[in-house]
């Protein structure tokens, strides 16, 4: 059952049922408000929750697509083309009937892989969507729901996430030395080493589990 007791949050999921939580730096007695804040949050959480779901099961479709290729692929001609799209061999080219794109057989299996590039791509795209859907719509409903400013609804998760996903868009996901120092929540469920950025399927269940266990603090309006 969803817990709609707001309690002091702490400072990342450990162990234990998940529940959301909202904690206030000031005095805040509208219980009414708090629960439509926090049924809100709990709409987020499930959210978050389905496109996780998408992201594992189009992880193990890629894994399968590997095993797949893997036995039918020629050893010995990794370097042959393999084309995608819905062109028709020897006719003209159609809007809607077209060889849209072309990679090499083993470019294709290193990238179907697990841990591999399309995988790495789609934990990416996962951060990226989580923090817009948390910034430009979940978070304004919270702090509409509770009469304060934007500013005011503060989460330690989705700020780092504002900065994994600020890497990924303008930094080409190249981790600098030192960003680990910049994040407040992060470094205790994730090491980040310098150099390119790669999500592991260890790194996207953690993020999972503390989204599920989502805490925000309300600052003064």
């Amino acid at each position: 059952m969803p817990n709609h007791t707001p309690h002091t949050p702490q400072p990342f999921w450990n162990e234990g049922e998940f529940h959301v939580g909202i904690s206030f730096e000031f005095t805040y007695q509208d219980n009414e408000k708090i629960n439509r804040a926090l049924k809100t949050l709990e709409e987020f959480r499930y959210v978050c929750q389905r496109h996780y779901f998408a992201y594992v099961f189009t992880a193990h479709g890629l894994h399968a697509e590997y095993d797949q290729f893997d036995r039918i692929f020629n050893p010995a001609n990794r370097n042959r083309p393999f084309e995608i799209g819905s062109s028709v061999p020897n006719a003209p080219q159609l809007p809607g009937k077209s060889t849209i794109g072309y990679i090499r057989e083993g470019e294709l299996l290193d990238a179907l892989k697990s841990g591999g590039e399309f995988e790495n791509a789609l934990a990416k795209a996962f951060m990226v969507f989580v923090h817009q859907l948390w910034d430009d719509q979940y978070r304004i409903e919270i702090a509409r729901a509770l009469s304060v400013h934007k500013r005011s609804v503060i989460c330690p998760l989705l700020g780092d996430l504002r900065r994994i996903r600020n890497l990924i868009i303008h930094q080409h996901s190249i981790v600098p030395a030192g960003f680990s120092s910049s994040l407040e929540f992060l470094p205790h469920i994730w090491t980040l080493m310098p150099g390119s950025l790669t999500i592991s399927n260890h790194m996207m269940n953690s993020l999972m589990e503390q989204l599920n266990a989502i805490q925000l603090t309300v600052t003064p309006p």
